[in-house]
């Protein structure tokens, strides 16, 4: 009998985490995250609220008067701990589509922070609620068919700013590196309108990865 050769799927396709993905992870999944001291990798991101890549975020937030900052994709909470320690008088809210990262969260974040499970392509807050969203390494998982639909809620929310940390490589746009979609996020957010500076990740920003030393870029979005 005549074997059929199939034709390779492709791995990039394969490796490319999708929203799906972040809503039903295990606990026990240690797949591409931090530094592996937890038994699981939820208490990992949690532990990395003090990784150096943070600190553009504080930076940025600098250049822009705010009271009130969203995080979607905000997953346990180790960039809104950090925040809230530099800035106590702030409102911050926060939203993930895994329910288990927000209970998580809510152990470590005082009450007064808005934090709930849903979609990033439909948010539940109303236009302009916020003065600055900021997005940390979630956008590299949403497919391209969904990018302008989230980017659109995004610019719907955010009244003065967005703050995005994501990947981009100048030679593949629209295409999965490493298992992550790069996109060009300044021309995206200046067709909603946005003013964009962009600040290039480094090794000291990012030591343990090459990947996001070389497509790493964090995005200040003003209107």
């Amino acid at each position: 009998m005549k074997k059929t050769l199939r034709k390779p799927k492709s791995r990039l396709k394969k490796e490319v985490q999708d929203e799906l993905y972040w809503v039903k992870r295990p606990r026990d999944d240690k797949i591409r995250d931090w530094l592996y001291s937890e038994p699981d990798w939820i208490l990992d991101y949690w532990k990395s609220r003090e990784h150096p890549h943070r600190q553009l975020i504080l930076d940025a937030l600098k250049k822009v008067y705010w009271g009130y900052l969203l995080e979607i994709g905000c997953n346990c909470g180790p960039n809104l701990g950090l925040i809230r320690e530099n800035y106590p008088d702030k409102a911050l809210a926060g939203i993930d589509a895994n329910a288990e990262v927000i209970e998580e969260a809510k152990k470590h974040l005082d009450q007064a922070v808005d934090l709930r499970v849903g979609s990033i392509t439909q948010l539940p807050w109303p236009d302009g609620y916020f003065d600055v969203v900021l997005v940390d390494a979630v956008l590299i998982y949403v497919d391209p068919k969904k990018i302008d639909r989230v980017l659109a809620e995004i610019s719907r929310v955010a009244r003065k700013a967005v703050i995005l940390v994501e990947r981009d490589d100048k030679s593949l746009k629209g295409k999965a590196v490493f298992g992550y979609w790069n996109r060009d996020y300044k021309t995206l957010l200046e067709g909603f309108g946005f003013i964009v500076e962009t600040t290039k990740l480094t090794s000291d920003q990012w030591p343990e990865s090459k990947g996001w030393q070389k497509f790493g870029y964090l995005y200040l979005g003003r209107r």
